[in-house]
């Protein structure tokens, strides 16, 4: 090897120092599988059923609520139909 110098690496571990956290709603933000871009990863179970297509239930911002019901474009705007839930 003509410059052994530039190849060698170190990386040192200090398991009992934390420099940054990452908050948990931020785990899996904008994943999108688009042209297969994932191939064989993201396998950490925090995806529901394992699609995207299931809300976490209870992870709405405080002050937020969810609406459940129909959504649906209506020529220039959207049609609501309730559902269930509260109004």
């Amino acid at each position: 090897m003509l410059f052994p110098l530039l190849f060698a690496a170190q990386i040192v571990v200090n398991p009992d120092q934390i420099l940054n956290r990452v908050e948990p709603s931020m785990y899996g933000m904008c994943i999108e599988d688009v042209n297969h871009e994932i191939y064989g990863g993201f396998y950490a179970q925090r995806v529901f059923g394992e699609s995207f297509e299931e809300p976490a239930p209870g992870t709405q911002p405080n002050g937020w609520r969810v609406l459940g019901g129909e959504w649906t474009p209506d020529g220039e705007g959207i049609h609501v139909r309730g559902g269930t839930g509260p109004k």
